[in-house]
């Protein structure tokens, strides 16, 4: 496996108030697991941390870990916490505080963001601006996964189960944004959506950035701010939906998106993990494309990571 710089640990040598976070999601044909490993330091709380969401017991849980408990190696990419430990193509995890979770599964078939020298990242060229608030990385679109998962002794197969990895880091998550991302099309065997809306500040300015990604087999199609990517409406209707509209030259894309059952989880604030937010693991997700103003496809996500913040 060619390994992607974007997992890699990046906060060895920051001195300033940071945290560092990885996501791991896994959906089979009958539940939805996120499992985020992270860290805060330099703050008044530093610590390490899991945090586990799904769908079969609708809850989370939120395990911390002295800063001693945790180690990270580069080659081969490993981040050990406690007795859990995590690769770029497995995970290892047994925990047990409100929800008992244990996986013990491999990965493979990764799927990498396409990348070039203007757009090395998901971030494109703002990956080269220093000092941004809070830098986001896609891992892998999709992968396949296979092993074991019990969720309150309940053995879930992972036949068919899918994986995504992304990863956050800096000091703060926008005080504004709207996040979604599937790997469960209801026609592709090989499918990802992700969108990510946000207000971006950046020294005395702020900006609203769009950054959608839709993978149908094995080709990537982008609508990003940086390729010139606008959102023309982000509306909140009487049934609590949403519906974006997002026009990038002739392309236009309409996202309708019902957000499911969310449930609080803890995100950072000047690199502390205090910030409550939602997220649900069951949304749906309908992606209208046209390409000057004829539609082309429908494509439908379902099993859905939602989180929305400040548009409602």
């Amino acid at each position: 496996m060619t390994m992607r710089k974007e997992i890699l640990y990046h906060g060895a040598t920051i001195k300033k108030a940071y945290f560092e976070g990885w996501y791991y999601k896994i959906t089979t044909n009958t539940i939805s697991l996120a499992i985020i490993l992270g860290v805060t330091k330099n703050t008044e709380d530093d610590h390490a941390f899991i945090q586990t969401l799904d769908t079969l017991s609708q809850k989370e849980q939120y395990i911390r870990y002295s800063i001693s408990e945790m180690t990270i190696e580069d080659t081969p990419f490993h981040i050990q916490l406690g007795d859990n430990h995590f690769y770029e193509d497995k995970i290892i995890m047994h925990v047990d505080k409100d929800i008992k979770i244990d996986v013990e599964v491999t990965m493979e078939d990764m799927t990498p963001l396409n990348s070039s020298r203007y757009a090395p990242t998901i971030m494109g060229p703002f990956a080269y601006l220093p000092n941004m608030q809070c830098i986001h990385s896609i891992c892998s679109l999709y992968h396949k996964v296979n092993g074991i998962i019990n969720i309150n002794k309940q053995n879930i197969t992972t036949k068919g189960a899918i994986g995504y990895i992304e990863k956050d880091r800096g000091t703060s998550f926008p005080k504004k944004y709207l996040w979604i991302q599937s790997n469960h099309s209801t026609i592709y065997n090989k499918a990802c959506f992700f969108l990510s809306v946000a207000t971006i500040p950046y020294s005395i300015f702020h900006f609203t950035g769009v950054i959608a990604i839709l993978l149908i087999n094995n080709k990537q199609h982008r609508f990003t701010t940086y390729y010139g990517a606008r959102v023309e409406s982000l509306e909140y209707t009487e049934k609590g939906h949403y519906h974006i509209t997002i026009k990038q030259r002739e392309y236009k894309v309409v996202v309708k998106v019902n957000p499911g059952n969310p449930i609080q989880l803890l995100a950072p604030k000047k690199g502390i993990m205090v910030t409550e937010i939602m997220e649900s693991l069951d949304a749906r997700i309908a992606v209208n494309l046209y390409k000057e103003d004829q539609l082309i496809e429908v494509f439908y996500f379902r099993q859905s990571g939602c989180e929305i913040r400040g548009y409602n």
